[in-house]
């Protein structure tokens, strides 16, 4: 589907696929519902350049995974996740801005991948990207990403994550990066030469805290600060 109008769904979705799909939203193009967009049964993809919202749940919501593009100037927003990846792993690419006002900009249920380009912002009340059962995350941020809340993390993950934050990128929370060892999904790794920041009044907050420990490499671009630096 390609839509470089407006679509509104005013009690229910805007777009809803049961059997996956896709969906290309142009510069000029709206959609909106109490989900912007969701695929079901099979994994969709979304290209936006426009506007996805969803007024009661999630912006885009990947029921069995699939990939989403959101490009400079687009906009995804949810009132629950900005993009939610339920039962299949996923991947998002965000050069523009992507918002979870009330739960996550990006959550996955199983494990994905992550890439901010410059310019983009992923923004959330809990995290900016999280997996909600500790699965693995692949990251590469070179621009915002950010919890704006005082007690959740920038990046939530589990064991085995690997993150690279670039000298242009930023990420911020109570803990900037939390990885959890719930899984034991094998060592984690973290380059940074860009800015990592926890709450630096938040006792107990870090800017990094690896529970199960891992590699970190912070270049001499980088700076990794909170409460504590690294846990």
């Amino acid at each position: 589907m390609v839509n470089a109008g407006l679509i509104s769904g005013s009690i229910a979705k805007g777009v809803y696929f049961s059997f996956g799909g896709s969906v290309s939203n142009a510069a000029d193009g709206t959609i909106v519902g109490t989900e912007g967009v969701r695929f079901g049964g099979q994994s969709g993809s979304v290209v936006n350049a426009g506007t996805i919202g969803g007024t009661a749940s999630n912006g885009v919501d990947l029921q069995a995974g699939g990939s989403v593009t959101n490009q400079s100037g687009g906009t995804i927003s949810g009132n629950s996740n900005g993009i939610y990846a339920g039962y299949g792993a996923a991947s998002v690419v965000n050069g523009g801005l992507i918002v979870g006002t009330n739960a996550s900009g990006v959550t996955f249920n199983v494990g994905g991948a992550v890439t901010n380009q410059a310019g983009g912002t992923i923004s959330g009340y809990y995290s900016a990207v999280r997996t909600s059962t500790y699965q693995f995350l692949t990251l590469t941020n070179a621009g915002l990403l950010e919890s704006r809340s005082d007690f959740f993390w920038g990046i939530g993950a589990g064991d085995g994550a690997s993150i690279t934050n670039q000298s242009s990128g930023k990420i911020s929370g109570h803990y900037g990066i939390a990885v959890d060892g719930i899984h034991h999904n094998g060592p984690s790794t973290l380059v940074n030469a860009g800015t990592i920041e926890g709450l630096t009044g938040g006792a107990g907050a870090s800017g990094v805290h690896f529970q199960r420990g891992g590699s970190i490499v912070n270049l001499s671009s980088g700076t990794i600060a909170g409460y504590s630096g690294v846990t």
